[in-house]
């Protein structure tokens, strides 16, 4: 828990006059706060809780001194302690006071320690019901576990005293029932099942949640990632028998048979069908579900890995990637395809400075006017020339930019009068087909607006709260890229235009990593990834039919006798160049 509302807590070591019990421990502890020395305060604090279980005030300057060094959610469970035996809560007085104890019998001084209690207590619920919900900052399932579940030691924490603040019981009662709405409203008709199974996934990620603050992490998530499986194949065992099971009911009948045999296919994952039932089904049912775009593209990371690269490879080379544009004749802006070092960067304008072949606008900067410069990377202007060369000098250093190899190019504008520049347009293409388009405008702040291949908006689940009505595309430039896609013997890859005044500017390509992916629907995911798979029939069907991708082959042969001629040892089969 943080401290937001600091300035609503002045900790102070002085106590009411005449409270009702005051130790030995409390006398030396007071001792030490008055001088600062909060650590010392402490300990003796702790001894005279230890000391004097039942002694209210032991626990409201315990929990000063921990709110003086910040620990509030240490000094919240004091509190409540403290206020859950003081003798006002529980209707009885400390007479005759413990033996070592100082006491006064002023019952009006005893309330005035009843009513510091509740003052804190109520503070620092306010505060951490404030800190959670701060953090929802993002949109996301495991976000909502995680307020949950400091929503829940929260509430543990004030369980005793809580009915003595009905305003802050009614906010925890509210904010459980917001965080319930959030992770249970897709959920048409609750039922016993949905219960457990919720009760799995929240014990899930409390278990991850603990294991990151846990010194035996290692073994912590190993097991989290035991008992994920063990789950996950008991669910698809379960499924898995569900359509034997339906032969003993009473009602059996071929077609119910079927209907369950084709529920199960269609609800269980690639991996989880069996042999068995995939033989029975296959010329029966469409497996769709078993396809997903997010695991494709995991996959073609691990082809990669297993073979050094896979076609496409070689277009993280933002030069590589725009001699093949200039090949099949598509517009690209001025000096695209030279590469240059820093010491060559010269001050100019209208100009767009970027690595070689760093992606996610990292040591990207964009150039208006000598005092007009963006730092894409860092979302951060800059008022003169010598801070860009000190940024890109950065980059450098610190390894945001691995090499000293750079692309100077033209600006693409929107407008002729050059005040807007271009948004970009990314073709989602699977080998000749385009799937989506994601259009987006980055002045003066990102917006995100998806499309069709038949030029309607959609939702994906991804950049929803950022989003605006586009422009849009024509059929004749979805039908462009489409034929750009389909000289390239990959079956995805994600080409992304500038949408200049003069028409549309090619910019990069993206196979290995389009972006972000694990924020689709599970609708989009699916749809997209059996895209994926009839791409990958396409080509391989192409490509026994002897179909020639002269293009791609041009620029793969130039990449060829680059690196042999630097005569370093790299071959054809580096990871560089190497593409099957």
């Amino acid at each position: 828990m943080t401290h937001p509302l600091k300035s609503e807590f002045p900790v102070t070591p002085i106590t009411p006059p005449n409270p009702e019990v005051v130790s030995v421990e409390i006398i030396k502890g007071k001792a030490h706060h008055l001088r600062g020395e909060i650590h010392d305060a402490l300990y003796w604090y702790r001894q005279s809780v230890l000391n004097h279980p039942t002694c209210s005030l032991s626990y409201f300057h315990l929990g000063e001194a921990l709110l003086a060094l910040n620990k509030l959610p240490a000094a919240l469970t004091a509190y409540c302690k403290g206020l859950a035996c003081h003798p006002t809560a529980q209707k009885l007085n400390f007479y005759p006071p413990p033996q070592g104890i100082l006491a006064t019998n002023k019952n009006s001084q005893i309330e005035k320690v009843f009513v510091l209690l509740k003052n804190r207590c109520r503070q620092l619920i306010s505060c951490g019901i404030y800190e959670i919900k701060s953090g929802l900052q993002q949109d996301s399932r495991i976000v909502w576990f995680g307020a949950l579940q400091n929503l829940e030691e929260l509430e543990s924490k004030v369980s005793e005293i809580i009915n003595y603040f009905p305003k802050e019981q009614e906010m925890l009662a509210e904010f459980r029932q917001e965080l319930d709405d959030k992770l249970l409203g897709d959920i048409d008709s609750p039922s016993d099942l949905t219960s457990v199974t919720w009760e799995l996934e929240k014990q899930m990620v409390y278990s991850i949640n603990d294991a990151i603050i846990d010194k035996t992490i290692l073994s912590k998530l190993q097991e989290v990632a035991r008992e994920k499986r063990r789950f996950e194949k008991t669910y698809a065992e379960l499924l898995y028998r569900v359509q034997h099971f339906v032969k003993e009911r009473k009602d059996y009948s071929p077609y119910l048979s079927e209907q369950v045999q084709k529920a199960v296919v269609s609800t269980l994952k690639a991996d989880e069908i069996r042999s068995h039932l995939l033989h029975s089904v296959y010329r029966k049912y469409q497996l769709y579900n078993a396809a997903s775009f997010g695991t494709s593209v995991v996959l073609n990371a691990r082809k990669i890995q297993l073979r050094g690269g896979i076609a496409s490879y070689e277009f993280t080379r933002k030069d590589l990637a725009y001699q093949f544009a200039k090949e099949i004749d598509c517009p690209i802006p001025l000096n695209a395809d030279t590469v240059v070092t820093l010491a060559e960067i010269q001050p100019q304008e209208h100009i767009v400075i970027k690595p070689l072949t760093q992606a996610n606008s990292k040591g990207a900067y964009m150039v208006k006017q000598a005092d007009d410069i963006l730092d894409l990377g860092r979302r951060k202007p800059l008022q003169h020339w010598t801070e860009l060369e000190a940024g890109l000098r950065e980059d450098l250093e610190t390894g945001t930019v691995t090499e000293d190899k750079w692309i100077v190019q033209e600006l693409i504008y929107e407008d002729a009068e050059r005040t807007q520049p271009a948004r970009d347009l990314k073709f989602y293409c699977f080998y000749g087909e385009v799937a989506l388009i994601l259009e987006i405008c980055r002045f003066p702040e990102k917006q995100f607006c998806w499309w069709n291949a038949k030029l309607e908006q959609i939702k994906t689940g991804l950049y929803e709260d950022k989003r605006f009505t586009g422009a849009g595309v024509t059929p004749e430039q979805i039908k462009f890229a489409a034929s750009m896609s389909a000289k390239i013997p990959t079956p995805f890859i994600r080409i992304d235009f500038l949408k200049g005044w003069q028409g549309l500017v090619f910019c990069e390509f993206a196979a290995l990593f389009p972006g972000e992916y694990h924020g689709l629907t599970d609708s989009i995911d699916t749809w997209l990834g059996n895209c994926f798979l009839d791409a990958e029939g396409r080509l391989m069907e192409d490509l026994l039919r002897g179909k020639k991708f002269e293009a791609y082959w041009r620029v793969h042969e130039r990449l060829k006798a680059e690196l042999m001629a630097k005569g370093e040892g790299e071959t054809v089969d580096s990871g560089e160049c190497q593409s099957f």
